[in-house]
């Protein structure tokens, strides 16, 4: 087994109070925790910084997958879908009261892409940004029998930042990792430290 290194070192996320400079909370907000995948910002979707207003994102509750090909479970928890705001999409089937899922916010998509996205946009300020980051395994998804990079079950890190950049080290990184070895990948190589997203806490309310 090989191992390509993004040599940026990934931690996990420490636990400490707030910065301080992420605006106080009152005690109406409302703090929605947002997936926003790494290609939404690199294709131009305004990327979130702490204490500024964040808006047009769509946002969607991903309920838990119980295969998880893609190593969401470590970003969900359990979510009460009646106190989230009207603007939410829950897609048919998800059911109401506390279900255990995620939130996943949406910027590449219009109201005619059907019913799923009719909901207005979001907004509300940033009060802190967590970059997602974990190993991934060249494999084979059992379902379509098919050579993917799968996530290393347990390797998800969240490192706190105060603000996503532009561009995150993924594929880019990977394509110079693979051309510095002169060979291709096999199946059981490993990638490390491949930025995938962001997670937002997003203060809704006044």
């Amino acid at each position: 087994m090989r191992v390509f290194s993004m040599e940026r070192p990934i931690e996990p996320a420490p636990v400490s109070p707030p910065p301080a400079s992420e605006p106080a909370l009152s005690s109406t907000a409302q703090i929605l925790r947002l997936e926003i995948a790494s290609w939404e910002i690199e294709g131009g979707a305004p990327r979130p910084v702490v204490a500024q207003p964040l808006d047009g994102y769509r946002v969607v509750f991903v309920p838990a997958d119980p295969e998880d090909y893609w190593d969401r479970a470590a970003l969900d928890e359990d979510v009460d879908l009646d106190a989230l705001p009207p603007q939410v999409i829950i897609p048919a089937g998800a059911g109401r009261g506390v279900q255990h899922g995620h939130l996943r916010a949406e910027w590449h998509v219009t109201p005619d892409e059907g019913p799923l996205y009719a909901a207005e946009p979001l907004a509300g300020t940033t009060v802190r940004t967590r970059i997602i980051a974990c190993e991934r395994r060249l494999g084979v998804q059992d379902r379509e029998r098919e050579q993917l990079w799968l996530p290393v079950p347990g390797s998800l890190r969240l490192r706190d930042v105060s603000g996503s950049d532009w561009t995150f080290d993924d594929e880019a990184l990977l394509a110079q990792a693979l051309l510095a070895q002169a060979c291709p990948p096999v199946l059981g190589d490993v990638r490390h430290g491949l930025d995938e997203g962001v997670l937002v806490d997003l203060q809704m309310g006044e």
